[in-house]
């Protein structure tokens, strides 16, 4: 066999196996150990390519890998087709030119910069994909969420945000890659994977050691019953329904002590004819149950309509209204957006967030810097994106120390403490004593610290790559 069809050959294999691994680890259910070999084989034949053939086939391997969340966003969430070929390409071109600078890097001989600079790249370029999409996506992108139900790693988020773990990611088959390099000496490969190793055994050892039970707990509950129909009108058959069944299993709850309870997004429309009796209604149940009830719905006020977060206290008190920030674009063009922060009334320092909001890394901070401890949240998702909606608010409450207890009808209900362990989690009620006292984090203090030096090395690498010719 030739040596350009071997090439062939060894090109398509690492091609399909790139693709195939980020098809079922960066994916809605992730198989979370794939992503750390998944660009392997592209790394591993990088140099031994030629400049196009690895644009090429990178570009490639990422846009097969990525066709399950392709169509996802088609399917699910109706992304015009301009904006999903948009993040394709993107996407795929940002993957490509990763590993383009890798082999750049190695073919110069520059092996530990190789491996650092590729997982940099990678992270400075999941940033800026979350500029360019903040508006739509918020920081709901990253390779990062696939490594939500790895509780060691996952605490990397407390000290650099999924930036973190995203660049850990990266890293490790990077060094691996190096470690087989052709001209690669035994220097190189003892110091680029014995740093990578140690690197990697300390941020797994902090990620073992972190988690401390909780001091102090309140018993929580979410609730989402299954509906294939939209929100319920006030004031109509079906929705007399939907409030029987939400009051009676409010009623169940409070009976096995749980002291606030939360019901999924938009679950009825409330006009203003109907919104003093209907807040009274609610105000009997949870004062009757003994028991705080957040309810998610379309409130309407004045001359718009608010997707609301409401909060009926045990005690008979006013409710606590919160206004989500953050509205899918086309799908809820239609209501408007409010930019206030909402804790409910009482000592502890108790948020209202609704779905989406805990897609961005800004708001929770927010939240947290005013003294949120733990946050309360109706969620809609949409059927297929349940874990992974869930798993970046988790990836939240890590980053900046708070527990969460999110609702999420056509999705899962989830309670988790301020460590990222789900506590309960289930399609219909979850229901566990989670912690109030939060947790302090290197992120909620410093931020995005990882992605300013990365942006630093990805500088520093790029004028590597092109100031003298390939020397192997």
């Amino acid at each position: 066999m030739n040596s350009s069809r071997l090439n062939l050959l060894l090109t398509i294999a690492a091609v399909v196996a790139t693709a195939a691994l980020y098809a079922f680890g960066f994916a809605l259910d992730p198989l979370p150990w794939l992503v750390w070999i998944a660009p392997l084989p592209m790394l591993l034949l990088a140099p031994r390519l030629g400049v196009w053939s690895v644009v090429t086939a990178s570009a490639v391997a990422w846009l097969l890998g990525g066709l399950r969340l392709y169509w996802y966003f088609y399917d699910a969430i109706q992304f015009p087709v301009p904006a999903l070929l948009a993040i394709a390409v993107s996407t795929s071109v940002g993957f490509a030119a990763c590993v383009l600078l890798f082999r750049a890097l190695v073919l110069r001989r520059h092996f530990a910069l190789a491996a650092v600079g590729f997982a940099s790249a990678w992270v400075a370029f999941e940033y800026l994909m979350s500029l360019l999409n903040r508006e739509a996506a918020g920081n709901w992108y990253s390779i990062a969420y696939t490594q939500a139900d790895l509780l060691p790693v996952l605490q990397t988020a407390s000290l650099a945000g999924t930036a973190g773990i995203a660049f850990l990611l990266m890293v490790v088959p990077a060094a691996v890659a190096v470690c087989f390099a052709p001209g690669a000496t035994v220097s190189a490969q003892a110091w680029v994977g014995g740093g990578v190793a140690v690197l990697l055994a300390a941020a797994l050892g902090y990620g073992f050691a972190r988690p401390q039970p909780s001091d102090d707990a309140t018993r929580t509950a979410a609730l989402a019953y299954p509906r294939d129909d939209g929100s319920a009108k006030v004031g109509t058959p079906e929705h007399q329904r939907v409030f029987e069944q939400y009051r009676d299993g409010v009623r169940d709850l409070a009976a096995e002590d749980v002291v606030t309870v939360v019901l999924p997004e938009k679950l009825v429309i409330v006009d203003k004819k109907h919104k003093d009796d209907y807040f009274a209604q609610w105000g009997k149940v949870a004062r009757g149950a003994k028991i705080n009830v957040v309810l998610g719905m379309e409130l309407e006020e004045q001359d718009h309509v608010s997707n609301a977060a409401v909060w009926f206290p045990a005690n008979g008190s006013e409710p606590t209204i919160f206004r989500k920030h953050h509205m899918i674009p086309g799908l809820e063009s239609y209501l408007k957006p409010s930019d206030e922060l909402t804790f409910v009334p009482g000592p502890d320092s108790w948020a209202l967030a609704i779905c989406k909001d805990l897609d961005f890394v800004d708001f929770v901070a927010r939240y947290r810097e005013a003294g949120a401890t733990i946050i309360f949240a109706p969620a809609l998702d949409f059927d297929t994106d349940g874990w992974w909606h869930s798993r970046v608010a988790v990836t939240r409450g890590v980053e900046q120390g708070v527990s969460l207890v999110r609702a999420g009808q056509k999705g899962l209900v989830t309670v988790s403490d301020q460590y990222g362990r789900v506590l309960a989690e289930d399609a219909e009620v979850a229901v566990a004593e989670v912690g109030t006292n939060g947790a302090s984090t290197v992120y909620s203090r410093f931020g995005d610290w990882l992605v300013w030096v990365s942006l630093g090395m990805t500088a520093l690498a790029l004028v590597f790559a092109v100031r003298r010719k390939a020397v192997l």
